[in-house]
Order: C-alpha cells, then structure tokens, then sequence
C-alpha cells in the first residue's frame, strides 16, 4: 500500500475533524451571548458557481432549521434583494456576519453567516482583523478554537440589538459593545492574554483608515465615552502620524535606508514612535493649557479632539510593540484630557442647545408665511441692527436667527455665534421656549439635560450682554427676557 496515499487520506481525516472542531467553537461563542434563536449559514456548503445550486442549497439549510425563514430572511432584506440566490452569492465572500430581526410568525430569530474558508483559522482571522503586518501571527496567543470561540462571542452580542442604523457613530458603538461582550466572555475564561491580543488587533486594523466603525478601541475602556471625534480621527490618525514624522524626523542625520515615515516604521520603529509621541505632546500641551486658561466650547471642543487622537496614537504603538515587536509592555489606560464630569457636562450643553435651536428653526420655518411683512418698515430696507431692536422692542413680530446673528459682537468667535444667537431668540419668544420644553420632554430628555439647558442659556445671556457693550437697545432687553422654563 502506498504510504503517501495513506497519509493523504489521514491527513484530510485531520484537516475535516479540524474544520468541523473550529466551526463548533464558532457556534459555541454565538450561542454564549445571543439571546435570540439562531438559524445558522455555512457558505462553504454553497460555494458553487451555478446560481439554481447555490440557490437550493441555501434554501436547504435555512427551511431545514426554520420552515419559512427564507421568505422571512427576503421580506428582512427589502425590496432589493428578490431571490434566495442573490443573498447565496453575497454570502459566498462574506466575513462572520449577523442579520437581525428576521420574524417568523411571532418568533424573532437571528442569522448567523458561519466563517467561509477565508476567516476560519487564527491565522486569517488575526490578519483579518489586524491588517497584513509582519509579525503579528508570531506573538498572538490562542488556538483556532479560541479565536473562532470569540468571533462567536461577538457576532452573537449582535443578535441582542436588532435595530439597524445608517450612522456611523451608532454603528461604531455597536461594534464596541459586541467587542465588550467578546472580552467579557474571553476574561470569564480566564483568557486574558487572548482578549488583551483581541483588542491589539482592534488597535492594529484601525490604522489603515479602512472599516472605521470597526476602530473600536478607545471604546473598549469603560471610562471613556464615544463621539464624532473618533470616527473622524479614527480614519486619519495613523496619516497624521505619518506626516509628523515625514516633517520633523531629522533625515538628514539618520544613518538607515529608510526614505520615507512607513519605511522608519519598519526599520526602526523606536525612532518612528519617538518622533510621533514628541510631536503629539506638544500639541497637547498647547491645547490642554488654552483649555485651563480659557474653558470655552471652542477650547473644549479642541481638548476632547487631541484627547480622541491621543487614544488611537497610544493604543496603536502599544498594540504594535506587543504584536510586532514582542515586547511584553502592560496595558495602559489612556490618559484623560478633560475630567469625566465635565466632558459629560460638555455633550449634554451640546444635545439640550442642539435640540433648541432644531426646535427654533423648525417654528420659524413653520411660521414664515405669516410674517412675510416683517422685511421692510415704512416701506425702507431694514437693516438687522434696527430689526433686531425693533424686535425687542416689540415694533417688528418677527426677525430670523440671521439677523441676530449678524449684530452679535465680533469679539465673539463666530463658532459662539449660533449658540449665543439662538439662546437670545429663545429668550424672547415664550411660544419658541414652551415648543423647546415640550420636545425635550417628548423626548424622554432627561430633568438633568433640561437643568444643564437653562444653566447653559443664562451662561450664553450673561455672555451676550458683556459683549453686546455697542447695542445698548439690545443688552437691556436680553437682560429683562422672560424666564418661562418650568
């Protein structure tokens, strides 16, 4: 008997035992979080090319579970996918992937997309999470299992929020909170050294600037709350590092072949990270002490930006030295710029003005057509310095927010300028300032967000009679509004 033949065969015995062993943890994971029932896609069991088989097949395997799921699995999908062979095809090349919120009759059940060929071994799993860096795969921890287990564990958190979103912050904090789930489930194992190397590769994968909702790591730190800051940086902070080192790494004295920021990486990262790191404190020195001396939203706005970019700069050289270089450094919490207490303070100010001045503008629009008259007074152009007085004064029923805006004092910066110009129309207008308190209640707003709006609406007022020092027909006014909140 031919012994290469036989150890052919064994080792396809092997390779299929493997196989159905990763595809088993991968499951497993799934189920240890998914609060919903699972109906279960294997595309490797449909991988052909001819669409009626592919079709049929995976048909076979949905009603096989779940009689009726697959017109459920369509009606989910909408109008624009009309065959079970359409969703065959994508599935062919698709990542470990979750579908919500699919009914069958009163029953809400999940899809789960098993892993293809192309994501199930830790090997491809790492680099598809981390990007193609050398080195990685030698100084990640875990088994295939292992790693198929987590997948499990974050793709199952998925099915626990079925709400779909077209928003790129929301998605970003829904990646967090499957990751979050994945790292407890890892930890409840006792797999430290595996969930810390997860979220190395979080750290890792980010720096392309590709799939940002996917750049969760900041997030993965209880104390730190997301924002549009991080999925604006999140797709530029390693090019930003790049170009500071580009710019102020002395080429000029360095004895190495390295060209260009990439290159230094790879040939002498200590260099690269030193570089990166001196540019990055200076700047947050700089932001950091115009905050101190100054804390307006402007300056806040600024700290909480350079906070978010530090987060990613941190974990990346962190995440690069332990998988890269295997330097074994410990974990570090990412330093805070800005208190907790006020940067919560900052975004609820934000939400309360946000949502008046949407209020605002929404009862302008409504009431336009009955104010049309109000653009000249005997029969001359009004200019906005008089419209507003006269608005004040009660001699004109209405002005926009424009015109306030216009006659605000220029030593205001012109970010304030909205801000402080819709607190002032507020201010004088009950029915505008009755419409806000009855949005945010229908809201679900919190008393503590409407607090913090009346808080920052006298801040804004105090502000604008200082500087309004010019107008004296408008601080006067400003100053005797009525206080009509609750």
């Amino acid at each position: 008997m031919d012994n290469r033949h036989m150890r052919n065969v064994r080792e396809q015995a092997l390779e299929s035992y493997r196989e159905h062993a990763r595809e088993k943890a991968y499951e497993k994971g799934v189920e240890e979080t998914s609060d919903v029932p699972i109906i279960y896609v294997a595309p490797k069991e449909f991988a052909s090319e001819d669409w009626d088989e592919q079709a049929q097949k995976i048909a076979e395997q949905i009603e096989r579970q779940v009689p009726g799921a697959t017109d459920a699995i369509l009606e989910r999908l909408g109008s624009e996918v009309s065959h079970i062979g359409e969703v065959a095809e994508d599935l062919k090349s698709a990542s470990p992937s979750a579908l919500t919120n699919i009914m069958v009759g009163d029953q809400e059940y999940c899809l789960i997309i098993k892993p293809n060929n192309e994501w199930d071994t830790k090997a491809e799993i790492v680099t598809a999470l981390s990007g193609e860096i050398d080195g990685v795969l030698n100084n990640t921890p875990g088994t295939d299992k292992d790693w198929n287990r987590a997948v499990g564990n974050h793709e199952g958190e998925h099915c626990n929020k079925p709400k779909d979103t077209n928003d790129v912050l929301d998605a970003l904090n829904e990646e967090a909170r499957a990751d979050r789930s994945a790292l407890q489930e890892l930890s409840s194992r006792a797999q430290h050294d595996i969930a810390l190397a997860y979220k190395d590769m979080r750290h890792l994968g980010s720096a392309s600037g590709h799939h940002i909702v996917h750049a969760t790591g900041p997030l993965l730190h209880n104390d730190h709350n997301s924002s549009h800051f991080h999925t604006g940086i999140a797709s530029e902070y390693k090019n930003i590092m790049d170009d500071e080192v580009e710019n102020i790494f002395d080429w000029g004295s360095y004895d190495g072949d390295a060209m260009d920021a990439e290159e230094l990486l790879k040939e002498n990262p200590e260099a690269y990270f030193a570089t990166a790191q001196d540019s990055l404190s200076k700047y947050k020195a700089d932001i950091v002490a115009e905050y101190e001396h100054d804390p307006s939203p402007d300056n806040a706005n600024n700290v909480l930006a350079v906070q978010a970019l530090d987060q990613y700069v941190q974990h990346y050289e962190d995440a690069y030295r332990r998988r890269v270089l295997g330097q074994d450094i410990p974990e570090r919490e990412p330093e805070r710029l800005m208190s907790k207490e006020s940067e919560e303070q900052y975004w609820s100010k934000l939400e309360a003005l946000d949502t008046m001045e949407e209020v605002t503008l929404q009862n302008e629009d409504a009431n336009t057509h009955q104010h049309s008259h109000s653009q000249k007074v005997h029969g001359a152009p009004v200019e906005p310095i008089d419209k507003v007085s006269g608005f004040f004064k009660g001699e004109l029923s209405e002005v926009s927010l424009e015109d306030v805006r216009s006659v605000l004092p220029k030593e205001v910066s012109p970010d304030m300028q909205p801000e402080i110009a819709a607190m002032v129309k507020v201010q004088t207008c009950d029915e505008h300032l009755r419409n806000i308190v009855d949005e945010l209640k229908e809201q679900g707003s919190s008393e503590f967000v409407i607090e913090q709006m009346k808080e920052r609406r006298s801040e804004m007022m105090n502000e604008a009679i200082n500087d309004a020092k010019y107008n004296q027909d408008i601080a006067p006014s400003i100053a005797t509004a009525p206080q009509v909140l609750p």
